[in-house]
């Protein structure tokens, strides 16, 4: 089956930056509360010796977070906060993510009320999942800051399984290394998309599961990246976004469709299979 690029679209990026300043902390998850919710201080550590941890971290904070994943995975849950019927609000200026388990494992960090706490990100915010982890966030950004740009590291992967609240703002995301997915029952995540790999060997990687998807850009740099589209119909393209002159297309590794809003100039990687274009 060849892939479809369909050509209509004009998109620009809006990059948003947080009114956030605070001074940025460190945690290590420990699991020593043994309930794996994200409240209770004894699942937390001040350093990498495992110094317990007076509280968990706030919202109040800008916290670099660090997890290494057992054997069998691990589930964090972003529990509802006392008094509020919310669930408990994280901001994060890093992610880092191990294992020394020698399978492959998942962290997944999930909102108690199905997606309704607030999950940010801080500009820059940098998540880096090391080789043979997957990291899936099934959380929603708090509403208003979901545009501050999103940088992914590290030979493993970062899966969206989570809606962004506002239609109109974009997230940027750079890959650098390794893999970042949207699942298929990931809802609206309106990334802006950019594959800027540096190793020509180990090409930056972009999965879409989720059928007509919408992604305000998508874009290569250095050494480009690589699309899987899993047979899905990708659209490109929002109707908010402003023209911008070209939009650079990474190889597709498999069947499916690019649809692009509006009209604009697409240029289609070396590397990048036939294609059927439509105008």
């Amino acid at each position: 089956m060849k892939n479809r690029v369909v050509v209509g679209g004009i998109i620009a990026v809006f990059a948003m930056i947080s009114s956030i300043r605070v001074s940025a902390v460190d945690y290590w998850w420990t699991g020593n509360g043994n309930d794996g919710k994200w409240s209770t201080a004894a699942n937390w550590a001040t350093d990498d010796q495992g110094t317990p941890a007076e509280a968990a971290p706030k919202r109040s904070e800008k916290a670099a977070l660090h997890f290494d994943v057992p054997a069998g995975g691990l589930e964090v849950t972003q529990d509802i906060e006392e008094g509020s019927g919310t669930a408990t609000g994280i901001i994060i200026s890093n992610l880092v993510v191990t294992s020394s388990s020698a399978d492959p494992v998942t962290l997944k960090i999930v909102s108690a009320n199905n997606g309704a706490g607030a999950l940010e990100f801080c500009s820059p915010a940098k998540v880096t999942v090391a080789s043979g982890v997957t990291c899936t966030l099934n959380v929603a950004p708090i509403y208003g800051v979901t545009a501050n740009e999103l940088k992914k590291d590290g030979a493993g992967t970062l899966a969206f399984d989570y809606v962004v609240r506002s239609p109109y703002n974009s997230r940027p995301i750079t890959i650098l290394e390794g893999r970042v997915a949207v699942l298929e029952t990931s809802l609206d995540p309106r990334f802006n998309v950019k594959l800027a790999g540096t190793d020509p060997d180990n090409q930056p990687v972009f999965e879409n599961r989720l059928d007509n998807g919408c992604y305000a850009h998508l874009g290569m740099a250095a050494n480009g990246g690589n699309l899987q589209l899993n047979g899905t119909t990708m659209i490109v393209g929002d109707e908010s976004e402003r023209v911008t002159p070209q939009i650079d297309i990474p190889s597709v590794s498999d069947s499916g469709t690019l649809a692009f809003q509006n009209e604009r100039v697409a240029t289609i990687a070396e590397s990048a299979p036939n294609y059927d274009l439509e105008f």
